[in-house]
């Protein structure tokens, strides 16, 4: 395949994209006008409510629980080659395998304690929200 061939396919295929994001977002701005125009014979000014945004989140915990639960997991993935040793290894037949051996590890901690930082973000938001 010639690369001009694979242009002109993205520049049509990006073109035919752009055009119907146009009427989308133009239906979504309409909505939106609408939607202000109401709250305005309403004297409603609460944006949050309108737009449909909750200014009560709580990210920060969601964000930083999440972080903390990578971080942890890059440690304890750590922990775990440290000890099996798997980066002594040096025969190159093997290395590929405890190459992939070592990513799986890390992927899958960071993943696992990155979830169970999400997790316990949910639990410090249903209390909260409970007292």
């Amino acid at each position: 395949m010639n690369l001009d061939q694979v242009l002109i396919v993205g520049i049509v295929f990006m073109a035919v994209y752009k055009i119907i994001e146009i009427f989308v977002h133009r239906k979504e701005r309409l909505d939106l006008v609408e939607k202000l125009d109401f709250a305005k014979e309403n004297n409603n000014t609460n944006l949050s409510k309108i737009l449909g945004g909750d200014i009560n989140s709580n990210w920060a915990i969601r964000i930083g629980c999440l972080f903390v639960g990578i971080g942890i997991g890059v440690l304890v993935a750590y922990a775990i080659i440290s000890v099996c040793g798997l980066y002594c290894q040096t025969a190159k037949e093997t290395m590929h395998h405890v190459y992939d051996q070592i990513s799986v590890i890390y992927t899958a901690s960071t993943l696992l304690f990155g979830g169970a930082g999400l997790l316990g973000a949910y639990i410090v938001e249903k209390r909260n929200s409970a007292k």
